[in-house]
């Protein structure tokens, strides 16, 4: 945990994270060029947590009063599988499949055959192991690659593909989606919930940046892409765009964010419920967050907690902040979705 911890934040140093830093072009640069080390550092530092406090799918999702929050999770998934049209017996590609929580929902909604992709070696083995627990092996795969450079796959390889808030770990979207496209066959669909900046974002707002920079520094992203940037990506590579649906906007009774402010709509028992209400409260509070950051370094001190426990506690406080504060000012959505064709031969 010490390692990937101070790796992480040598690229992203206090100066950066600071909202009002006049960034260097440099400054971006490096932390495009540490991409693929920002994002596998940083999931090997939260994944354990998001598992403990019950989001073993590590994705947001839209809420329904008296809804579970494990039925809406999966309904989303499905939802995304529906737009998607994945048919039994297909060939889909999950990119970006995390511990493959999703990837296993798909497989058993749809019948498809999944492969699910991702360059985090430490979140595919708890995949593996949670997919052949689950009996889903012979129907749910998965291969440690980078999605900007799918050796493993010929053109036109898939009936089809989806991602869940994972492409917007690609430093530049025309370099994922081309790949995607390159991997499937003519005709075949896409559909992707891209976490981005929505057309209310302001860049001269200082609130807006701080929110931005949480973002970015909280969610091991190099630079959060734009509405704007991932719709002309996706026409750039020779996509047909078939719907643009941003689900965080629409009017539902309990806004998406909600579930980053109330720690009751997990119900995954005390430890859940505790983990969330600290985290929370930390985020709500910055005199909580001291304290909280306070405990959790002499803790660590003692040997009590990993070293580099403090610096992940930083991290989740600094993610739900600025995802919550996002969600509420609109500048920012987790399920921005976007449903593609790639044209017939």
């Amino acid at each position: 945990m010490q390692q990937d911890a101070d790796e992480y934040f040598r690229v992203w140093n206090p100066e950066q994270a600071d909202p009002n830093h006049q960034e260097k072009p440099e400054e971006l640069e490096q932390r495009k060029a540490a991409q693929d080390a920002l994002s596998i550092q940083y999931y090997n530092l939260v994944t354990s947590i998001f598992q403990k406090s019950g989001r073993m799918c590590g994705h947001l999702c839209r809420l329904s009063p008296n809804e579970p929050m494990a039925q809406s999770l999966v309904r989303h998934e499905h939802y995304l599988a529906h737009r998607v049209n994945i048919q039994e017996g297909e060939k889909i590609l999950d990119v970006g499949c995390g511990i493959g929580n999703p990837a296993r929902s798909i497989a058993r909604f749809t019948g498809a055959n999944i492969t699910g992709l991702n360059i985090n070696a430490q979140q595919l083995r708890q995949a593996r192991q949670l997919t052949q627990e689950a009996g889903l092996g012979y129907q749910v795969n998965f291969v440690e690659q980078n999605f900007l450079r799918m050796e493993d796959f010929a053109a036109e390889t898939f009936d089809g593909a989806y991602a869940i808030e994972s492409t917007c770990y690609a430093p530049d979207l025309v370099e994922v989606y081309s790949e995607i496209f390159r991997v499937l066959k003519p005709g075949a669909r896409f559909g992707v919930y891209e976490a981005l900046l929505t057309d209310k974002y302001d860049e001269a707002n200082p609130v807006h940046r701080e929110v931005k920079t949480n973002i970015e520094r909280g969610g091991g992203l190099a630079r959060i892409h734009t509405s704007a940037e991932a719709i002309a990506a996706m026409k750039a590579v020779g996509f047909e765009i078939l719907a643009i649906d941003d689900l965080g906007a629409r009017p539902d009774q309990i806004p998406w964010e909600t579930q980053l402010s109330d720690p009751t709509l997990e119900k995954q028992g005390w430890l859940s419920f505790a983990l969330l209400s600290v985290f929370f409260a930390a985020r709500a509070s910055p005199l909580v967050n001291r304290g909280l950051q306070a405990v959790v370094g002499k803790l660590e001190q003692l040997t009590l907690f990993p070293a580099g426990s403090q610096k992940v506690v930083d991290l989740v406080v600094t993610i739900l902040d600025g995802m919550y504060r996002g969600g509420a000012l609109g500048i920012f959505s987790p399920m921005f979705l976007i449903v593609a064709r790639k044209p017939e031969a």
